[in-house]
């Protein structure tokens, strides 16, 4: 019974959000928001669904890992290679001194404003440092991000918070091996955790995004498929990638990322990709479900009993995290340097669905469940904080950035030709 409601409710969600999306839009709502409050009213306000405590943590983590996947698939398939390619400096600046100093920063508001230990504060701040696919894509996506935010801004956020969800994994694992062993053993790490966990995933996954995509255009030039597979082409895939790399204790988020974009360069031939909106159906019909799921489950208990220190953590995340970090990579940022860009780019930096997984994944790797609750405040803050502020923002930056938008449209579709 538990079940069928919970389906019941899920549908309405998705055919109601599915018909006034604009309208949700012109609102300051977003679809992860809506379904994080409508878990809250059917769960802890009516009590109509409730999820037995020892189902809870594995329907989080799966329900999680699949929603990245699908996040993954479609953001690799919003890219141009061409774009990756003539922007690689700045990307990798981006995404590698933006982790690093999103790690730290996080790593000491956790020490700092909660009173954790460091090794725990290590952990939590490799946690929360991956900025979330799920909620990016509500953010950059739709007609009043198309108005106000021009390809390049919107490429590197979809970049960005593609690729460090995986990359994140070798830091939560260094905070695993300090909870669990006391120290770093730095030769395992590398060679377990990077090299075969990660290096050796993302070359699997980019092999299983280049057979398949190869696969799909040969068929579709002999005239054996549809152009209406592509959906299920693209779910295809990132399951495969996302199960084959698990049954092999690999990480499945950073294999499904390339396969995604080794898929694309194949994928973009096809030339009604538009029109079926792939990337659209796909973060809808994942996105919903876990953030109602999120929702039901949501620890008011524990965040009573951490009580106001939590709330300072938690506001300071939200301001302290990234803003700082951008401002600090300004000068490397060469194509995103104007200030209205940095700070755009800089508050566009939400925590989600990665985070989730994670914590829960750390209770499965340590036992300690000290994360948990930490990581779904931070989730929860940031799904209502940045979901209300992402539409008055991008306006805000459009009123002050308009001639680089200009000119960034005018690259944008040369581009295109």
């Amino acid at each position: 019974m538990t079940l069928t409601i919970a389906l019941l409710i899920v549908s309405l969600l998705w055919l109601s959000m599915g018909s006034v999306v604009h309208k949700l839009q012109r609102m300051y709502l977003t679809e992860p928001l809506v379904a994080l409050l409508a878990g809250v009213i059917a769960g802890p306000v009516l009590m109509i669904l409730e999820i037995p405590k020892e189902h809870e943590h594995l329907l989080l983590e799966w329900g999680a890992k699949l929603t990245i996947s699908m996040a993954l698939m479609a953001a690799a398939l919003k890219l141009k290679h061409r774009y990756l390619v003539e922007h690689t400096q700045m990307l990798s600046v981006l995404v590698v001194g933006g982790m690093l100093l999103m790690f730290g920063f996080s790593t000491l508001l956790s020490h700092y404003l909660l009173g954790l230990d460091w090794f725990a504060s290590i952990l939590i701040g490799a946690i929360i440092t991956p900025t979330d696919p799920v909620i990016a894509a509500t953010m950059i996506s739709g007609k009043y991000a198309d108005k106000y935010l021009n390809n390049n801004i919107k490429s590197s956020l979809i970049f960005e918070s593609g690729i460090n969800d995986g990359l994140a994994f070798p830091l939560v694992a260094i905070g695993w091996m300090l909870l669990n062993k006391g120290h770093m053993e730095w030769g395992e790490w590398l060679t377990k955790r990077v090299v075969y966990e990660n290096v050796l995933a993302s070359l699997i996954g980019a092999a299983l995004g280049f057979g398949v995509g190869f696969i799909m255009h040969k068929a579709h030039k002999a005239g054996w498929m549809s152009q209406k597979t592509l959906l299920s082409f693209s779910i295809g895939l990132g399951f495969l990638a996302l199960t084959l790399l698990e049954l092999l204790h690999m990480n499945g988020i950073i294999g499904v990322f390339f396969a995604g974009l080794l898929f694309n360069r194949k994928f973009k031939k096809i030339e009604d990709l538009e029109e079926e909106r792939i990337q659209d159906a796909i973060e809808r019909l994942f996105t919903i479900p876990v953030f109602f799921l999120l929702g039901l489950v949501l620890p008011w208990q524990e965040w009573r009993s951490i009580g106001w220190p939590l709330l300072l953590f938690v506001l300071g995340v939200l301001v302290f995290r990234r803003v700082p970090a951008l401002i600090l990579l300004k000068p490397a940022l060469k194509q995103i340097s104007r200030w209205p860009r940095v700070l755009l780019i800089g508050w566009f930096g939400p925590i989600g669905v990665a985070a989730l997984f994670y914590a829960v994944l750390t209770i499965k790797e340590t036992g300690d469940e000290r994360a948990y609750p930490l990581a779904a405040a931070v989730i929860t803050a940031s799904v209502l904080l940045h979901g209300l502020t992402s539409l008055p923002v991008s306006r805000l930056y459009h009123q002050h950035d308009t001639d680089d938008v200009e000119g960034d449209s005018e690259e944008d579709n040369n581009e295109e030709e």
